[in-house]
């Protein structure tokens, strides 16, 4: 979708409002915005609340004739280009023009296209120092716009997967259970969006600085017992996942055999099963589409690295014990009251 949209041009004030003064606040189609009128006759104009937590920004410092610091936590603003200085999210400013003795602002709103684009390069940017409140801003403005929330955790796992270096970890497990909640709450805006910027704020704490560490990107025809006798091997068993993928196959397909490898030892006192399995979960709610192949490549990476638990000479009673056990049990203990 083209993304262009038309200019808007609406008298805001005019310079007779400024006697006195070099700002104000003027009402536009509802909205509010701060309007800064410098003796050299440039003009910014700006929404008057602040992105951060919305203090008004007219009550800001301006400094420079473009620099402009919200008094409240420190925030600073370039007029010139738009950027945030000292912040994170990013300010709406609007164009503004002179015309003899009024003041004239393009108050045309972005496509949401754009607006959504903006909103993921936002999330991504709250990664570095793990702004949590700016992820859940980003997120809401993402679905105001009329986008998918869950394309924010979609994008977040394809941003992230490379940066885990030992593959899935308890983001992954939470994720689903995130989403359920989420579901849960769908009608309550505030908890739904916290469930889903949970999701979110894990992948982004867990990868947090990280640098990346490419998959392999070999490619061999899927073999599920391959897989498995592989699994120790990450060229190998990526490579049979790669194939696999070209070959269309879906989670469901590399599911048996991944359960397998997390079963043929305790490995990680039993979260390589778990992830699995919550592996699973996570894909059926994003749709496959996207992230079947990172969170399938975490997983094999999770598995390669595991922990070895039943070799540690604390567990190593514990297969020949299994192995004899005749399945059967006693009556379950009964609860003292």
């Amino acid at each position: 979708m083209d993304g262009s949209h038309a200019s808007q041009w609406v008298k805001a004030a005019g310079r007779e409002d400024f006697a006195g003064k070099n700002r104000k606040v003027v009402k536009v189609d509802g909205r509010q915005i701060a309007v800064f009128l410098n003796d050299d006759g440039t003009i910014h104009a700006c929404d008057n609340r602040c992105p951060h937590e919305g203090y008004p920004l007219s009550e800001g410092s301006l400094s420079d004739g473009c620099i402009l610091t919200c008094n409240w936590h420190n925030w600073k603003f370039d007029f010139s280009d738009g950027k945030t200085l000292v912040g994170g999210d990013a300010l709406r400013i609007y164009p503004a023009r002179l015309e003899g003795d009024d003041i004239l602002l393009d108050v045309s709103d972005p496509s949401p296209d754009e607006i959504i684009e903006a909103a993921l390069t936002g999330l991504k940017g709250s990664f570095e120092r793990h702004e949590y409140g700016r992820m859940a801003r980003e997120i809401a403005r993402l679905e105001r716009a009329g986008g998918d929330p869950l394309d924010a955790l979609r994008n977040t796992i394809r941003w992230t997967a490379e940066r885990f270096e030992f593959g899935s970890t308890h983001a992954v497990a939470g994720a689903a259970d995130w989403l359920a909640l989420r579901d849960e709450h769908i009608d309550d805006g505030p908890l739904a969006l916290t469930a889903l910027t949970e999701a979110v704020g894990h992948f982004a704490w867990d990868s947090r600085r990280e640098p990346v560490f490419p998959f392999p990107t070999g490619v061999q025809p899927f073999d599920g017992p391959a897989l498995v006798r592989a699994i120790e091997d990450e060229e190998a068993a990526a490579a049979l996942v790669r194939g696999g993928l070209g070959e269309g196959l879906s989670w469901a397909d590399f599911e048996p055999y991944l359960a397998e490898a997390a079963l043929a030892h305790y490995q990680d006192f039993g979260h390589s099963l778990i992830y699995v399995y919550k592996t699973g979960e996570l894909i059926e709610r994003l749709g496959a589409d996207g992230v079947l192949e990172p969170l399938t490549l975490m997983m094999v990476r999770s598995l390669v690295y595991a922990s070895r638990e039943d070799l540690i000479p604390e567990f190593k009673a514990y297969g020949p014990a299994l192995e004899a056990w005749d399945g059967a049990g006693g009556p379950c203990p009964r609860r003292r009251r």
